[in-house]
């Protein structure tokens, strides 16, 4: 199991990540790896995971401080 340890200033900076913006800039085969990642690890459905990470909904601060983590840490090039 994967403890992150937030804190206040990270997460508002997390915000800016642009998550969003990440996942479109990922080859078709990193994103299937990185959504892999995420539902192995924290039991997300790809449906909810891809319209999140593609734009069409909004991701909530529990998944954003989440994926942010992942992201800026690699662990899902680790995997």
């Amino acid at each position: 199991m994967i403890k992150f340890g937030i804190n206040k200033e990270m997460s508002e900076n997390l915000t800016d990540l642009g998550l969003q913006s990440y996942y479109k800039s990922l080859s078709k085969s990193e994103k299937s790896d990185l959504i892999d990642y995420l539902m192995d690890e924290f039991g997300y459905r790809y449906s909810s995971l891809q319209a999140k990470l593609s734009g069409k909904h909004d991701l909530n601060k529990r998944d954003l401080i989440l994926i942010g983590e992942v992201v800026q840490n690699g662990l899902w090039k680790q995997h």
